[in-house]
């Protein structure tokens, strides 16, 4: 059995029905579950305490060329206390990742539960896209 993954049937808060898969925030578990290479897409890190999985922190990663989702990844390994545990999930541009993250931080944000204190940034070079919930 695999300790560094979790398998979810409902999305936590949300409460959707969903696959989802959890991973140990580590480096050797995100280089196992994590491609290489430079794609955009979506993270969620949270705890898991007493059967209950919270979001901390929601984020994504573009196309830019210094950074990979992997890299991303590990650079929040040690940031918050406690056991901590991700899901990723590729996005189908860039586009679709900044909207994803924007709804995650609306989301989870709202309810008082992430460590983020800012809204998620516009795309490099991609002035002209606002976010789907509040316009920004």
């Amino acid at each position: 059995m695999d300790k560094t993954r979790i398998s979810w049937k409902k999305y936590p808060y949300t409460g959707k029905a969903a696959e989802v898969e959890f991973y140990m925030l580590d480096e050797d578990t995100i280089d196992k579950y994590v491609p290489e290479g430079v794609m955009p897409g979506n993270y969620r890190i949270g705890r898991l305490k007493d059967g209950e999985f919270t979001i901390i922190y929601v984020g994504r990663v573009d196309h830019r060329q210094d950074e990979g989702l992997r890299d991303r990844l590990k650079e929040h390994i040690g940031e918050w206390s406690g056991d901590l545990w991700f899901d990723w999930a590729r996005a189908k541009d860039v586009k679709a990742a900044y909207e994803q993250e924007c709804t995650d931080f609306h989301l989870w944000g709202e309810a008082k539960l992430l460590e983020n204190d800012k809204h998620p940034r516009k795309p490099d070079g991609k002035t002209g896209l606002n976010c789907p919930i509040c316009g920004e």
